[in-house]
């Protein structure tokens, strides 16, 4: 069953592998500079520690196949998917 869990700091260098596994064939099929695959760990922190950014992993049972990022506005009335990575075995 397909679930999401609400990431915490620890998950950070899970959310970096699956991004570089999710967006490497992008990246080698575009070569787009602005391409996830190339996000630097510090980026993905800084993004992380944002007070509107909440990680979410996807996970498959007990396995995390993939995460998510939700960004909210200040005012908390309007919310959006910043980006989904997923896996490309479980794509």
């Amino acid at each position: 069953m397909i679930s999401l869990e609400k990431a915490i700091f620890s998950d950070l260098e899970t959310i970096e592998v699956i991004q570089r596994k999710s967006f490497k064939m992008w990246y080698e099929k575009y070569y787009d500079e602005s391409n996830p695959y190339l996000e630097t760990r510090a980026s993905i922190e800084e993004k992380f520690n944002r007070p509107m950014s909440t990680y979410y992993l996807i996970q498959d049972g007990d396995q995390v196949i993939g995460y998510l990022r939700m960004q909210t506005n200040i005012e908390e009335t309007e919310i959006w998917l910043a980006i989904v990575a997923v896996l490309p075995e479980y794509q």
